[in-house]
């Protein structure tokens, strides 16, 4: 199998995108005779981590803000236009994978005439996101355009991979009402074998450790709506209890609204586990946005017990009342919380159930599975 892989996120540093893109390239690299990868680029830094065994066709978008403002309200989403004709014209491609709906925009058809199979991977029911996240002016022409795109992209893949059920759910309500588009859900998983974090033991204070885009709307604006309704429960129940905000690019206005409240922001940790060592606990308080929130894997892999939003346990069904617990009130938090403290942490069982789900290995034989039942036997 030959495999064409068109990703709209960029392959450096870190970020739940990042982080899942990665794991689905190097898979798909895993389990194809030969992959070439189309990503995109800015200031020259060249995407990491990423199988040897991949060729790499960097992809730039040099263009000043006004200039890409007019691309979006043209509908020209993505960068992808011309290399991926000449991609698809320099050699045959069993199957090609669109990294999210937007870079498949007007590519699927052109795919499919050049005889290939299409496989797109949907990171998240992409107009709940773009609601949740984007604001004027950006906000309705992204909208916009993006009910065409995902609907497109959902209805004429011949696969449509999704990270969560839910979203699974949302993408078969809004566009596939007939039950003919082909949904399965795939989960996300490490981008390379054996990448689980060292066992070591935790830290007997209680120290809450929160993670994300601290740049984002969908992760500071329930924070701070946590801050105000749910913060002066955890300090009734846990006596002297420390939370420590880590993320990139925090407003300042934020680290101010959170040290008034004691809490600690480590703005861009460059070594984010260092940051995790320091907590017993995890928790994640975002109630917005669809797709799955890695940043729960922040705590599981660290062998944290994690208390999080019922919108955040999303794709975590099989901990939710283990290795996680979730509210949705004020009174479902106390219970999760008077939970969670009653049972001794198990580091070890927390990790290992961790990398059942989340392992490369565990990733890989569920992408063969799907690929297996679906597309591949055609």
């Amino acid at each position: 199998m030959t495999v064409l892989f068109v990703t709209y996120h960029y392959l450096h540093g870190y970020g739940g995108g990042v982080f899942a893109s990665r794991g689905f390239v190097n898979a798909f690299a895993k389990l194809s005779e030969r992959l070439t990868l189309l990503c995109p680029v800015k200031d020259d830094v060249a995407p990491e981590g990423i199988a040897p065994s991949a060729r790499v066709i960097p992809v730039s978008y040099e263009k000043p803000r006004w200039r890409k403002y007019i691309d979006l309200l043209l509908g020209k989403i993505h960068r992808f236009y011309g290399v991926f004709d000449q991609a698809l014209a320099s050699e045959h491609f069993d199957l090609v994978v669109f990294d999210t709906c937007y870079v498949s925009f007007r590519l699927i058809q052109k795919a499919r005439r050049r005889g290939c199979q299409v496989v797109t991977i949907h990171h998240n029911f992409q107009c709940e996101y773009v609601g949740d996240n984007y604001r004027f002016p950006v906000r309705f022409p992204l909208l916009f355009w993006t009910r065409i795109c995902e609907r497109e992209a959902v209805q004429n893949s011949d696969l449509n991979l999704t990270l969560t059920e839910a979203d699974r759910q949302s993408l078969v309500k809004a566009y596939d009402s007939s039950g003919k588009a082909c949904i399965r859900v795939i989960g996300v998983f490490e981008s390379r074998k054996d990448a689980g974090a060292p066992i070591h033991p935790l830290p007997e204070k209680p120290v809450f450790i929160v993670t994300g885009d601290l740049s984002m709307r969908q992760t500071v604006e329930p924070f701070l709506e946590w801050m105000h309704e749910y913060l002066p429960i955890l300090r009734e129940m846990v006596p002297g209890a420390k939370v420590i905000v880590a993320g990139k690019d925090p407003a300042q206005s934020f680290i101010r609204a959170c040290g008034a409240d004691g809490i600690e922001v480590v703005e861009s940790p460059t070594d984010m586990a260092s940051v995790l060592r320091r907590g017993r606990y995890y928790l994640c308080p975002s109630s917005k946005g669809s797709g799955i929130k890695l940043r729960v894997m922040d705590g599981l892999k660290n062998g944290m017990p994690v208390l999080a939003h019922e919108m955040s346990a999303r794709g975590y069904e099989p901990f939710v009342g283990h290795e996680v617990r979730c509210y949705n009130t004020p009174d479902s938090f106390r219970k999760a919380m008077k939970e969670m403290l009653s049972v001794p942490v198990d580091v070890e069982t927390i990790i290992s159930h961790y990398q059942d789900a989340f392992s490369f290995e565990a990733g890989i034989a569920r992408l063969q599975g799907i690929l297996e039942s679906t597309i591949l036997k055609k």
